[in-house]
This record gives C-alpha cells, sequence and structure tokens, in this order.
C-alpha cells in the first residue's frame, strides 16, 4: 500500500537515500530542506525549510547549547 511520507533533510547521505528507497517502494514522499533544488532529479519537489535560519531570524542563537527549551528536558521511554 503507497504511503504519503514526509522526511525532514534529504538532500545527502542517508536522507537522500532514504528518500530514493522509499520512492522505489511505490511510496509518495514529501521533503523539507535547505536546498530543494539537490532534490530535482529525484523527481521531487521539497519545501524550503532552514531552521537556524528561522531560529537566527528569531534572535536565538543556533550554534550552540541545548536543544531543549529552558526548563525542559529530553528523554526517552523506556522500553519494557
Amino acid at each position: 500500500m503507497s504511503q504519503h511520507l514526509a522526511i525532514i533533510g534529504g538532500t545527502s547521505g542517508i536522507g537522500r537515500a532514504t528518500i530514493a528507497q522509499l520512492q522505489g517502494d511505490g511510496h509518495q514522499v514529501h521533503a523539507a530542506c535547505r536546498s530543494p533544488e539537490k532534490l530535482a532529479d529525484l523527481g521531487l519537489v521539497a519545501q524550503r525549510f532552514d531552521a537556524l535560519a528561522r531560529r537566527r531570524s528569531l534572535g536565538r542563537s543556533g550554534s550552540t547549547g541545548s536543544s531543549t527549551s529552558p526548563g525542559r528536558s529530553c528523554s526517552s521511554p523506556s522500553i519494557a
């Protein structure tokens, strides 16, 4: 059964290989990445998205520090 799948990133490496594999399996792939033109050869129309540029435009540093908000922490659920 064909599915619609979203990939964040995907212009190189594991993301690009994942997109190619998913398309080869017959799925409809949607992507968001900094350089969507790099996905044109896969026949994929991607949405331009740059989280670091967005963060800078909001006046926040994106190059150092934690990826979580102050006072929040990330934890993985335990698996029984």
